[in-house]
């Protein structure tokens, strides 16, 4: 059988060529992590002898099928995003042992390219790297970059904190699924060489949960020297859980099941169907809007000793550049499963649903933003402030605490409007995606306007050029300084992108005080 071939630390690798790249699918960075690995961090990756198929995608990490109980609008959206084998679900062997990650790369030829590794979103509890919009051939040929995506541990398997309850059996459980990233990032400083890329020259980039993921990899010294720079794409992940916090739900965890905390080892026979049902009970018990999440990292003394971004920056990323940003409509997104979200909405349902993020602050808010934009309908009124109170306020306070160390920060806004739903979702939570990764070919999410293909070479362009040099500028970009509090330079990301100052400052400073409501 034919195909290009790579020797790695642990075997050699036969990958295949597709579109011009050349990809390696579903290899180990990691052993195995069921039974009595269960809630234990990472080992590494076994070794073979012989040459390894790496030609099919590896297993998604167990989750629940967020397309299952879809209904409506949400279900339709969803049906863009995730087009046949393009569900993280569909087509796709689901199982613990998950740690394995896939390479597309230009040609397996020894040469230094920039590394761009990549955590899928899906706020800790679901996605895949095997996502059709992260098909990564045509970024990784366009702009000459090794592109890695990974599958890790989600949910109550990657994020469960048992150590302060059953002692150090459980040390690290609790950030067990982001130690599987560190893990993938020391394979890729081992290995990434035999495909062509330069392992002292690695890019971290993820967006919402996968953002988040970046934020908190910041945060931890064990990840220190294994990437260079970062991108947060609406995933402001500020703070980890608690310590309180994250037992409390490991308590849940043990009391769901009829178990002492010591019996806590009696978890690792559970049925994984079993866990993951709880794991849904437990979300919707304990995931108010502006209280944060309940599965995610937790803070540990060990692997994540403070919060990554509060009260300042952990001083492990100093000298780490970061390009962070938003899209100008995140919200709409999440608000399509909401039935009186439509064009027809009233202010009073409008007041109603944004109380849910801004609490008492509703009426002021409101007011604020009729004032700033009183052409537009209640319901676009709502997406913009859910937008700038949920990710872009957020984003500028990290960046702003970013600031503090040495290494440059530059801010984007994602402007580029893909109008669905008949237009009533544009520059939503995650239509960036298929442009970065040139899959606008694939993803009906993406739209259909024709220049799209141009839009999706500005953005793939744009990312590379930051994983190459640390700055994003070039090309047909304007002048794009890195941010600052005096004039808050932000490049609007669209056909003909645009460098603006402080935009957007009053409707921001109206809800510039509210606590992120997704990521603390």
């Amino acid at each position: 059988m034919s195909g290009p071939q790579v020797t790695t630390a642990s075997g050699r690798l036969r990958g295949l060529s597709t579109r011009g790249a050349q990809v390696f699918l579903g290899i180990p960075y990691g052993g195995p992590v069921s039974g009595e690995q269960r809630f234990r961090a990472p080992s590494p990756p076994w070794s073979w002898t012989g040459t390894r198929e790496a030609t099919v995608f590896g297993p998604v990490a167990p989750q629940a099928d967020i397309r299952s109980a879809a209904m409506g609008r949400w279900g339709e959206l969803l049906d863009l995003i995730y087009p046949g084998f393009g569900n993280p679900l569909e087509g796709r062997a689901s199982g613990e042992d998950c740690l394995v990650l896939n390479v597309w790369t230009p040609s397996a030829d020894g040469d230094a390219r920039p590394v761009m590794v990549w955590f899928h979103g899906g706020g800790f509890q679901h996605g895949a790297a095997s996502e059709m919009m992260f098909h990564g051939e045509q970024l990784a040929c366009r702009e000459d970059i090794v592109l890695v995506t990974v599958n890790h541990r989600l949910g109550v398997l990657g994020y469960t904190a048992l150590a302060d309850l059953a002692g150090d059996d459980f040390a690290g459980s609790g950030i067990a699924g982001v130690l599987d990233l560190v893990a993938a990032l020391e394979w890729v400083r081992t290995n990434i060489s035999a495909f062509g890329g330069d392992p002292g020259n690695v890019t971290i980039f993820g967006q919402s949960g996968g953002g988040a993921k970046v934020a908190t990899l910041l945060g931890m010294p064990q990840a220190a020297g294994l990437y260079h720079k970062a991108i947060i794409q609406a995933g402001p992940g500020l703070r980890a859980i608690s310590r309180e916090r994250g037992s409390r739900v490991a308590a849940e965890l043990l009391a769901a099941f009829g178990l002492q905390a010591r019996e806590a080892a009696r978890l690792r026979e559970i049925p994984l169907e079993q866990l993951i049902a709880h794991q849904q009970s437990l979300l919707r018990r304990h995931f108010p809007l502006n209280e944060g999440l309940a599965i995610g990292p937790v803070i540990d003394d060990d692997q994540l000793p403070a919060h990554p971004f509060d009260p300042v920056p952990a001083p492990f990323c100093a000298n780490v550049p970061l390009l962070i940003g938003t899209n100008a409509d995140e919200a709409g997104m999440f608000l399509t499963e909401d039935e009186a979200f439509s064009v027809n909405m009233d202010l009073d349902s409008a007041r109603s649903r944004l109380s849910a993020a801004v609490g008492e602050r509703t009426d002021d808010v409101l007011a604020a933003y009729q004032d700033l934009y009183p052409h537009l309908p209640a319901a676009r009124l709502l997406s913009r402030a859910l937008s700038n109170a949920m990710m872009r306020a957020p984003s500028i306070r990290l960046a702003e605490r970013k600031l503090a160390q040495p290494a440059s920060v530059f801010m984007y806004l994602f402007t580029y409007e893909t109008p669905v739903l008949g237009g009533l979702v544009r520059s939503c939570h995650s239509s960036e995606l298929p442009f970065i990764f040139s899959t606008v070919d694939r993803i009906p999410f993406a739209g259909d306007r024709p220049d799209r293909f141009e839009m999706a070479a500005i953005m793939g362009r744009t990312w590379a050029a930051f994983a190459r040099t640390g700055h994003p500028g070039g090309g047909s970009l304007p002048a794009w300084p890195a941010y600052d509090t005096d004039r808050r330079a932000t490049m609007l990301l669209d056909l003909a992108p645009e460098l603006a100052h402080d935009p957007d400052r009053e409707a921001l400073a109206a809800v510039a005080d509210t606590p992120s409501p997704v990521f603390g």
